[in-house]
């Protein structure tokens, strides 16, 4: 009897054995398995056949995904992270993509067919659609419109709006927003999105800002002058705006000499760059561009502030509308005094009294007159 159980005994622990090294094996297998899929990723591709209104076909090269239309058609694609498509189509020509999650053209130039007769009868199909504008990370009223001198079409919101557009089949339109940025949609009967990446006002850096316009710039040296340009009319680079500043801050220095230059920095009401102006440049000398990377690496070690819709003081970025010391902070980018007597405005903040009624401030002695005037009445 006891060899009977000693026996069981051992045939339970080479069981017990066993077992966990299946386990040990297969979640070895499991977790060498995780680590090498590769990541797959989904997205859409719209193919384009420009010129054409006869029913086309846009393929990739190896066959694998492909799509049919007049116009346009819309291929949805699945794939590693990264790889790169080759597409053609039935017009001729090649398109290319990388599968990355976003939404892409492949764009195709195909040559008629037709006469010149046949050309000149045919009618140019119009279509309808709707265009939703994204502005990501905005917290106020956005614009969104077309790129041209008399947008047709236009619509504003928070976060998103929407506009019934019309036209050719098959135009191209250009959007820009009241953020910046550019957005690209075709006219084809099929509800599309532009989405803007809208920068987030309050402390940013140069890089963030870097390339883009701004009407108003305002800065503070280390001796603590300061200055404020800018109007309506104006558009500058915020690289141009800094040159501003730090030829205006150069021999600007705390009493002790222990810093000079640049103290804050801000900008406000983002615009479009005339890309014909001298002052904007994309391609700078070998030696420009040496020179930008150490003031770059300058301004990281003397931790300049930069401020975006924002009023730099003290060492912080404070939202329009904020008062401090008899100032307000106002939508040039910079504190201002507070409007005193029965100066026009438009917002309680601007006062002096903090009252703002039918676009007047109303008058602090007036404010007191009625709060005494209550006081004898009930007193």
């Amino acid at each position: 009897m006891k060899s009977e159980k000693f026996i069981l005994g051992i045939f339970l622990v080479l069981s017990i054995f066993l077992l966990s090294s299946v386990i040990v094996s297969a979640q070895e297998n499991e977790t060498t398995t995780n680590s090498t899929i590769p990541a797959f990723i989904k997205e859409q591709v719209k193919c384009v056949f420009d010129n054409s209104n006869e029913m086309q076909k846009c393929y990739t090269d190896d066959g694998k995904f492909g799509c049919s239309g007049t116009g346009t058609c819309v291929a949805d694609v699945s794939g590693e992270k990264g790889k790169k498509l080759t597409w053609k189509s039935s017009c001729g020509g090649y398109g290319y993509t990388i599968i990355d999650g976003d939404n892409e053209y492949a764009e195709f130039k195909c040559t008629s067919e037709t006469n010149e007769t046949e050309t000149n009868e045919t009618i140019p199909a119009y279509v309808k659609e709707q265009v939703k504008c994204v502005f990501k990370n905005s917290e106020k009223e956005q614009k969104c419109y077309t790129a041209e001198d008399n947008s047709r079409f236009s619509c504003g919101g928070i976060e998103t709006c929407v506009m019934d557009v019309n036209g050719k089949k098959g135009e191209k339109l250009t959007w820009k927003s009241t953020c910046g940025g550019y957005a690209y949609t075709i006219t084809d009967g099929e509800n599309e999105y532009a989405e803007f990446d809208c920068l987030p006002e309050g402390n940013t850096t140069t890089e963030i800002i870097g390339g883009r316009g701004f009407r108003y710039s305002y800065w503070q040296c280390y001796s603590g002058e300061e200055e404020k340009q800018g109007s309506e009319s104006s558009c500058k680079s915020s690289e141009t705006w800094q040159s501003y500043a730090k030829e205006f801050c150069q021999d600007e220095c705390y009493k002790d000499g222990s810093k000079c230059g640049v103290n804050s920095f801000s900008v406000a009401e983002e615009c479009y760059l005339d890309f014909e102006k001298s002052e904007v440049s994309f391609i700078p000398s070998v030696e420009k561009e040496e020179k930008i990377q150490e003031e770059k690496l300058t301004e990281e070690k003397e931790e300049i502030l930069v401020c975006k819709d924002s009023c730099p003081l003290d060492g912080k970025c404070y939202p329009f509308g904020y008062r401090k010391a008899d100032n307000f902070c106002s939508d040039t980018g910079s504190f201002v005094e507070q409007l005193k007597g029965e100066n026009s405005c438009d917002n309680n903040f601007e006062c002096s009294s903090n009252v703002c009624v039918s676009g007047t401030c109303v008058s602090e002695g007036f404010l007191q007159k009625v709060m005494s005037w209550f006081k004898n009445l009930f007193g």
